[in-house]
């Protein structure tokens, strides 16, 4: 049979196709051996400098069932690492205020580093850039070891209180007869000054001549952790400037949060 010009052209497209298709798939490109290899060890010598031993991840302050501020500082202690393995890692702290079933703070060192720092004693530190809701927390913590978190099994309670306690009342000052002492008393602190229940850590006289009133150091007299302080030779003192001295107490809970004061005080 005669062939016409028309379909020389589809048996070369054809004997074309099958060629392609004959031919060995293009393969991607791979990294050098040399490079595979190196990062094999490297990764390899990292994780095992954390499987070398059992490491322990633990949470180390604030202590179990602290009271702090809305920006506590954490630290994390950890057993079974070498140093230089433990600054080349990542560290994860989480809160939560329902016993873990969620989480309702993370912070996570691989996301961001800001916060993070580690201490001479070979312990990591980590404070917040934001201030934590009040309320009543558990808290942990784990490194990463280049494949997964390791640790989370400790966990400590925490109170964030950032509620003042209720003023100071019923202070009464009198001398020591025969004595240039004076004698403070007051009644206890037992709420906060929202109502709550309260422990106040330590109360803290201070002294002034007259306004402004601002408990600052250099106003302070002295401090107590009861209801109760005696400050030597405070009566000649008042005596030699001649003024009227003024006298505030305030009271301080676990937290660091002071009495607001929100009067003066009396002669």
């Amino acid at each position: 049979m005669r062939r016409t010009g028309s379909e020389r052209p589809f048996a070369v497209r054809s004997l074309a196709a099958l060629a392609a298709l004959a031919a060995p798939a293009r393969q991607p490109r791979r990294a050098p051996a040399a490079f595979a290899l190196l990062l094999h060890v490297l990764c390899a010598g990292f994780t095992d400098r954390f499987a070398a031993a059992e490491l322990e991840v633990r949470p180390f302050d604030p202590p179990d069932q602290a009271v702090v501020g809305t920006r506590p500082v954490f630290q994390l202690a950890f057993a079974g690492i070498a140093d230089d393995a433990l600054r080349a890692a990542r560290f994860r702290i989480a809160l939560s205020d329902d016993r873990f079933r969620s989480e309702s703070h993370v912070f996570d060192q691989r996301r961001r580093n800001r916060g993070w720092a580690h201490a001479d004693d070979g312990r990591v530190i980590f404070m917040p850039g934001e201030p934590i809701d009040d309320g009543d927390y558990e808290w942990r913590g784990w490194a990463w070891n280049g494949v997964d978190w390791v640790g989370g099994d400790a966990t400590f309670r925490l109170r964030i209180d950032t509620t003042a306690p209720a003023p100071v009342s019923e202070l009464v000052v009198n001398p020591v007869e025969g004595d240039a002492d004076l004698v403070f008393s007051w009644a206890p602190v037992v709420l906060d000054a929202e109502g709550r229940s309260e422990y106040v850590a330590r109360y803290r006289v201070y002294r002034f001549h007259g306004p402004p009133f601002a408990a600052i150091p250099s106003q302070e007299a002295g401090s107590s952790e009861n209801e109760r302080l005696a400050i030597e030779g405070e009566l000649a003192g008042s005596n030699a400037t001649g003024a009227v001295t003024y006298y505030l107490v305030i009271a301080e809970d676990q937290a660091g949060n002071r009495t607001v004061i929100r009067s003066p005080p009396s002669p």
